[in-house]
């Protein structure tokens, strides 16, 4: 058996997942199935698979006339499933590509408001150092010095 050797996955990354934090939504793939839902789908699944092998026992050995008719409707059905897991399949990329879209473009605010910051708090000390000079070299050449110094806008009074 080899060894991962100490590379992450997708699966292992926590940055690659949309609901960081809870590893039980995450997917692989549209037919992947979330994990917090294998229970239900094993379940679901199940339940259906017997309750048609159940008709087609009806149908077939005991001739019984309800059961041929709901199995007649599943039969029916048959043309349309295709159809619908494509159109079920695009809308839930569609789905899928809306979420991801969405948090690429909250993650790019977040980085423009912190990088706002950054050089907002650079500004701020560019002018807080700018003043102390000024009032450094007004004290070393004995000059009066009454310039303010800079305002917080935080520390403002509305």
């Amino acid at each position: 058996m080899r060894e991962n050797q100490g590379q992450l996955t997708s699966r292992d990354n926590p940055s690659n997942s949309l609901h960081q934090g809870d590893r039980s939504r995450d997917r692989e793939s549209i037919w992947s199935i979330p994990q917090h839902l294998r229970r239900w789908y094993v379940a679901l699944f199940s339940g259906q698979f017997l309750l048609l092998l159940i008709l087609v026992v009806l149908e077939q050995f005991m001739a019984i006339p309800w059961a041929t008719a709901i199995l007649n409707l599943y039969r029916g059905m048959g043309p349309i499933i295709l159809p619908m897991v494509g159109s079920t399949y695009v809308a839930l990329e569609g789905i899928m590509l809306a979420e991801w879209l969405r948090e690429r473009d909250r993650r790019k605010v977040e980085e423009i408001l912190e990088k706002g910051r950054e050089e907002g708090m650079q500004e701020k000390d560019r002018q807080w150092l700018e003043w102390y000079e000024r009032l450094q070299a007004a004290q070393r050449d004995g000059r009066p010095f009454n310039e303010p110094p800079p305002v917080n806008p935080e520390n403002q009074p509305v």
